[in-house]
């Protein structure tokens, strides 16, 4: 979501607002800010009393505030406000932000979505990983494998250098940062069909998707694994951070794959 002040680029909509006691749009909003970065948290106090001029990034034929679970503090904030469109150059896809609790957990998160996905083959993955996995190989991997779930595994990288040295000391062997233990890990990018939601049944808030409901869908069968032997990043620390940032201002940034 991007709120920007006055100055923003209007590339969707602008939010204008009266003020009910006074009757008259206000000349400056009381937020302002050039962009929310990513994994900034926007609460119901940043939003509430917003007044125009405010941009916010629009939805092509979709609403922007439509059920109780769908940005809640957002949508009563702006629920009395008028929304102009200046341009509809947007993509024709639909995006729809839910709030599924500050504590769910996956599994518990994976359910509170089912309601928009309206029974269709889905994908899913973790907002920490980073990959330039082939979305439309893996769709087809999925397909073929018959399965009810298709996950990414990916090999992790050794986090330090190996080396081999005699009893006096001299190193005979060094590696720096080698492949890990060869073993395959999830790393998200799932392929998903409805019907694994016959394994999300009862409350599911303190559950992990990764454990049981995954575990049980292997069980039976119905779990397949794309294998991904390219790039893959998961920003578990600062380091990851670091190291990732270097990557996008050094124009290397192996992920990017839109361009």
């Amino acid at each position: 979501m991007i709120l920007a002040g006055e100055n923003a680029d209007p590339l969707a909509a602008q939010v204008q607002g009266k003020d009910e006691e006074q009757g008259a749009v206000k000349k400056e909003p009381m937020l302002k800010a050039g962009a929310v970065a990513h994994g900034t948290m926007v609460t119901k106090e940043d939003l509430e009393g917003v007044r125009a001029p405010v941009y916010i990034a629009a939805v092509k034929d979709d609403p922007l505030f439509s059920e109780d679970e769908v940005l809640t503090p957002g949508r009563r904030a702006m629920e009395k406000n008028k929304v102009d469109v200046h341009f509809s150059n947007s993509e024709s896809f639909k995006v729809t932000l839910v709030d599924t609790g500050l504590y769910t957990n996956t599994a518990g998160r994976l359910k509170k979505i089912r309601k928009y996905l309206d029974g269709e083959r889905f994908m899913l993955t973790y907002g920490d990983g980073v990959s330039n996995v082939n979305i439309d190989a893996l769709l087809d991997f999925h397909i073929k494998a018959g399965k009810m779930a298709t996950l990414t595994s990916v090999k992790i990288p050794g986090r330090f250098g190996n080396l081999d040295t005699d009893a006096n000391g001299t190193v005979s062997h060094f590696e720096e940062k080698p492949d890990g233990d060869g073993l395959w890990i999830n790393g998200g990018f799932f392929v998903l069909e409805d019907k694994i939601f016959d394994y999300l049944e009862g409350d599911m808030e303190d559950v992990q998707w990764e454990k049981e409901p995954l575990s049980q869908i292997a069980r039976d069968g119905q779990l397949a694994a794309y294998r991904h032997e390219d790039f893959w990043k998961c920003m578990d620390a600062l380091r990851d951070r670091i190291e990732l940032e270097e990557m996008w201002n050094s124009g290397q940034a192996k992920w990017k794959t839109w361009e």
